[in-house]
């Protein structure tokens, strides 16, 4: 990362502090087996909003008045 910022390109990143590499929460039970709650909330909203930065669409759209 450190080499893509020294080129000049932008970096991102989030942090979702209660979910684990996969961005899915987990519950674990009684024995220890755990089970997938969620994905984290917010995450495929950001997701969309990230990709739609990227590929100019947002532009687009405020530009739209939308």
């Amino acid at each position: 990362m450190r080499k893509l910022q020294a080129a000049g390109k932008p970096i991102e990143y989030f942090v979702y502090p209660d979910a684990e590499h996969g961005i899915l929460r987990f519950e674990e039970k009684d024995d220890g087996e755990r089970h997938v709650v969620s994905y984290e909330d917010g995450y495929f909203q950001q997701q969309v909003e990230w990709f739609r930065k990227q590929s100019g669409l947002q532009l687009l759209s405020q530009a739209a008045g939308q």
